[in-house]
């Protein structure tokens, strides 16, 4: 009897033990299956409401929910889907392309007819290994790559922003700046010299000249070369000659230590102006006889004129910083910052000689 009364209280015993684990193991999945499903929901992800007894799929799932949208887990393997639905399929009428870029739409369908021929080819970057060249796949169509990279130029995103609306991966986004930035740089040819110079009757100027600056983060090594102690900042200068429409007419670029007349001189403006017997409009920066900048000898209507004529240039080189990457402080190297700038500077000219200021 007494052996019988020992069983009994021993498994009364087991039985408690067993319910007081059953229901904290219930509690611990319930408490984690709401915590999985929250991360999913705020990482945007679609996913079969069930428990994952395989733990290699729950490895696999943690791993790619940091990176990959759009996934389906089922119970023996996992789908990756949503994502070529997602991004355009080519129809760039469905973005809003002057939103993006700051081109009406049948600007944008112009430049792309000028690129197209080199966007569409493969895509060929370095192997490290073996440092040869391979050609690696992308997924957007060649109008949305282009889109990309204007829409890069014009706002100057984080690849953070860019990689959620466009809805590929950070590199892809280096990748297709890397490789349609010199090609746009290629084919884009809006700034040239006249081949007829007109005088203006305002002391036989040809055309307005100044600098202007564009600002990047520090470099290393060689910093010096980008600083000028007047402005504290490190930058990028452009020297811009101008003619009385506001179309650029040329455009050079130097290291920012130089300043206005360091440039006229790196770029033999003396000679080019004695040899074509022309004068432009200067501000104080500049000294030359060839270079008519204000004189406080004069009448207060002369230089009131001066300055009207001179404030083309002024205006022309605000709309280029409309492109915010001639705007902003540059975070990348200087060289994809020149290209970026001559970009800029070609498609604001585009702009300007469809659409004179004067």
């Amino acid at each position: 009897m007494k052996d019988y009364h020992a069983i009994l209280y021993a498994f009364q015993q087991s039985l408690y033990f067993s319910t007081f684990i059953t229901v904290l193991i219930t509690y611990y999945l319930i408490k984690n299956k709401k915590r999985f499903h929250h991360h999913l929901q705020s990482s945007k992800f679609v996913l079969e409401d069930r428990l994952f007894p395989n733990k290699t799929i729950q490895k696999a799932k943690k791993k790619l929910a940091r990176r990959v949208r759009g996934l389906v887990v089922g119970r023996s393997s996992i789908h990756k889907i949503g994502s070529q639905i997602k991004r355009d399929s080519g129809n760039i009428m469905q973005s809003n392309v002057y939103e993006r870029t700051g081109l009406f739409e049948d600007d944008f369908e112009e430049i792309f007819e000028m690129v197209k021929d080199d966007i569409v080819q493969p895509r060929y970057v370095r192997s490290k290994p073996s440092n040869s060249h391979k050609a690696t796949p992308t997924s957007l169509s060649p109008r949305m790559r282009l889109l990309l990279v204007l829409h890069w130029l014009h706002d100057y995103p984080k690849y953070k922003l860019l990689k959620q609306i466009y809805h590929i991966s950070k590199a892809q986004i280096s990748r297709e700046i890397h490789h349609i930035l010199p090609i746009l740089y290629h084919r884009l040819d809006f700034i040239h010299w006249p081949t007829k110079w007109e005088k203006h009757p305002f002391e036989g100027v040809s055309g307005i000249i100044d600098c202007t600056s564009h600002f990047r983060n520090r470099v290393h090594p060689r910093q010096a070369d980008f600083y000028r102690g007047d402005k504290r900042r490190h930058f990028i200068t452009a020297q811009n000659v101008v003619d009385f429409n506001g179309v650029f007419l040329n455009c050079v670029f130097g290291n920012g230590h130089n300043n206005d007349m360091n440039m006229f001189k790196y770029t033999h403006m003396d000679e080019f102006l004695a040899e074509r017997d022309i004068k432009l409009l200067a501000d104080q920066g500049y000294r030359h006889h060839r270079i008519v900048r204000p004189d406080y000898d004069c009448s207060q209507s002369w230089n009131a004129k001066q300055a009207d004529l001179r404030s083309l240039g002024e205006v022309s080189q605000g709309m280029v910083k409309m492109w915010n990457f001639a705007a902003d402080r540059v975070r990348e190297n200087p060289e994809i910052q020149d290209l970026g700038l001559n970009v800029c500077y070609q498609l604001t000219n585009y702009v300007l000689q469809k659409y004179p200021i004067r």
